[in-house]
């Protein structure tokens, strides 16, 4: 049981770390994704909402009976889908300005070398938050 519970645990450790690798790249093409989603659901759901209100008939008809439905859920499918498309929108620049947080540069640790200290260059990821 002990050792179920520690595997778990080590499990829980690999899964999150894995997740926290994120680099510019990644947000760049995660960002350019959404903004694609974003403009097809606004799009989409516009042309889906006009269609929608082509379609009913407000007139009505000789005998009374209107079907309207098909028309109504056109068009509030297409409202929907409008209105999906604002917090796309929204993560995209979010993501956006988190991959021009995201920065490369090279960094001087200090290293002891034959007795003495010396600077040496090493890459190293920058990442600004503002506050």
């Amino acid at each position: 049981m002990n050792k179920f519970i520690a595997f778990l645990l080590a499990l829980l450790l690999f899964v999150s770390v894995k997740a926290q690798n994120h680099t510019k790249e990644g947000y760049q093409l995660k960002a350019k994704r959404q903004k694609t989603i974003g403009w097809v659901l606004l799009g989409g759901g516009v042309a889906t909402s006009f269609i929608g209100l082509s379609q009913l008939n407000f007139a009505g008809s000789r005998d009374g009976e209107v079907n309207n439905t098909p028309g109504a859920i056109l068009f509030f499918t297409g409202v929907a889908a409008t209105t999906t498309s604002i917090p796309v929108f929204s993560s995209s620049k979010r993501n956006r300005e988190k991959a021009m947080s995201l920065s490369f540069k090279n960094e001087m640790t200090p290293q002891i070398k034959n007795s003495s200290m010396a600077y040496k260059t090493i890459p190293a990821v920058s990442f600004k938050m503002s506050l």
